[in-house]
């Protein structure tokens, strides 16, 4: 299966992948959405050409090995994955190609999102308005992203409130944010 270029597993009550999904190289999509008992994904590490990975819905406890690797990923999808928490630093700001990043309540940081000069659609969580901010601030000179759905501090978002069109930010559990009305 070298040849191999889509992998859609989706909607699957598998637990797991087998570890030979790390030597498909020529992989550009690997979609396991709605995988709900999905906790473990091998090493993403060689899957140099992947484009798009779709891990949204499943119960996986933490971010793939390797992940850091995917410089070709134009689209990466963690929504309602409740069991990771926050995306480490040093993986996001590797993804010079992307452009769609759905991680919904994840914690992100700027300066992990706020080089990645080609993303159009942003769905995540910043810890504190100051996080925020300063992603806003580096609009300057470049565009931000046509679609946006941020939360901040502990902002809980119920499902009707993602705005698939729009720009929306949530605040909540922010200290002194009247420091912060006129930047």
């Amino acid at each position: 299966m070298d040849a191999l270029e889509v992998l859609d597993l989706s909607e699957n009550p598998i637990k797991s992948t087998p570890q030979s999904l790390s030597n498909l190289k020529n992989l550009t999509s690997l979609l396991l959405a709605h995988c709900n008992y999905l906790e473990n994904v091998p090493s993403l590490s060689n899957l140099r050409v992947l484009k798009k990975l779709d891990l949204r819905r499943t119960k996986i406890k933490e971010i793939p090995q390797g992940m850091e690797n995917l410089m070709s990923l134009e689209y990466l999808n963690f929504s309602y994955s409740k069991n990771i928490k926050e995306i480490p630093n040093g993986i996001l700001s590797r993804l010079c190609c992307l452009q769609i990043l759905r991680v919904g309540k994840l914690l992100i940081s700027w300066k992990e999102v706020g080089g990645l000069k080609k993303l159009e659609v942003l769905e995540g969580r910043f810890e504190d308005y100051d996080n925020l901010n300063m992603y806003l601030q580096g609009f300057h000179g470049r565009e931000e992203p046509r679609q946006y759905n941020i939360s901040v501090g502990d902002f809980e978002w119920d499902d009707y409130w993602w705005n698939e069109a729009g720009k929306v930010i949530g605040v909540s559990g922010c200290k002194n944010l009247s420091d912060y009305a006129s930047t």
